[in-house]
């Protein structure tokens, strides 16, 4: 008889509960990292039983388990289409300021997906994330980042104070301020300064270091001097810069921002979503042509970068 088949949505919410619960324990690192381990071995577990067990069972005459075998498929097909090559990052745009950054590790930059008639990713897709940054609390940056947290037991990275109250939850928070820096498994994550006004707590921008790509989200800052010492400090491989004016810098300012970065790629995020940040991201190519690449994304596709030095020697 084979083994009675374990719905893979039970054994996640599993595990979250009890990474949750283990770190309240204390001794933290040893139980996440025991947890990750098996949660890894139940999946393949999971699906390569399913796969192999269809041969038996036609053999008894009974109904192979169809459904599983093609769940099966589906999830080699999903992750096929997202992890990158070996060596390289993936920056996927999900629409407004939220990103999806695939590489040795999953990181969601303001996953604003639910409510975002943009975004070509559904929620229910999401099944994986190592790290979730949010800039600010304004709710179309801070989106869906506790409600992914929760169901993929991933790190949420933010300003002191953002998972503060019921909110934060079942929660894994690393808080941080401005010219902080944290290392979460290889994840290298610089907290650097966003001019702009959050709902209640001071905004942030991120530079993070990850397998030897850097990549600058800015959030909805505006133009400052200080945007200089990031291109002095590192050599960014990607930028992604607002562009909607308004609420942070218009293309102009952003082309000004580019200037001072110096970033092999920019991708122009946080305009078209409302009336008010109505652009055109071809006037913003423009006028950066000189200085840098511009790759325009629309909601769902990628860049894909390769790795180099992190740091100038």
């Amino acid at each position: 008889m084979p083994q009675r088949k374990i719905p893979i949505n039970d054994l996640v919410n599993f595990i979250v509960k009890v990474r949750y619960h283990a770190c309240q324990e204390g001794d933290e690192k040893r139980h996440v990292l025991f947890i990750r381990t098996m949660a890894n071995r139940m999946f393949q577990n999971y699906i390569g039983y399913t796969y192999r067990g269809e041969h038996r069972i036609k053999a008894r005459g009974e109904q192979p388990f169809a459904d599983s075998v093609a769940r099966r498929k589906s999830y080699e097909a999903r992750w096929k289409e997202t992890a990158p090559a070996e060596g390289c990052v993936k920056v996927k745009f999900l629409g407004h300021a939220g990103f999806q950054v695939v590489g040795s590790r999953v990181l969601f930059f303001d996953p604003f997906i639910t409510g975002n008639r943009w975004c070509t990713t559904d929620l229910g897709a999401v099944r994986g994330a190592d790290v979730v940054l949010v800039t600010h609390d304004h709710p179309h940056h801070v989106g869906d980042s506790f409600e992914i947290c929760r169901r993929t037991g991933g790190t949420l990275v933010g300003i002191t104070g953002l998972a503060e109250g019921e909110k934060g939850r079942g929660v894994r928070f690393q808080a941080m301020n401005l010219g902080g820096k944290i290392d979460l498994d290889g994840v290298v994550i610089h907290m650097v300064q966003s001019v702009h006004v959050g709902k209640t707590l001071p905004a942030a921008g991120y530079v993070v270091e990850l397998d030897g790509c850097v990549l600058y989200h800015a959030g909805d800052t505006a133009l400052f001097e200080g945007l200089g010492q990031i291109g002095t400090d590192f050599e960014v491989d990607v930028a992604c810069l607002p562009i909607g004016d308004r609420f942070g810098m218009g293309p102009r300012e952003a082309a000004r921002a580019v200037e001072l970065i110096k970033p092999r790629f920019v991708v122009p995020m946080h305009y078209g979503t409302r009336p008010e940040i109505e652009q055109d991201p071809d006037e913003f190519r423009q006028l950066v042509a000189e200085h840098s690449e511009v790759r325009v994304l629309h909601p769902g596709e990628s860049l894909v970068l390769n790795a180099r030095k992190v740091h100038r020697p």
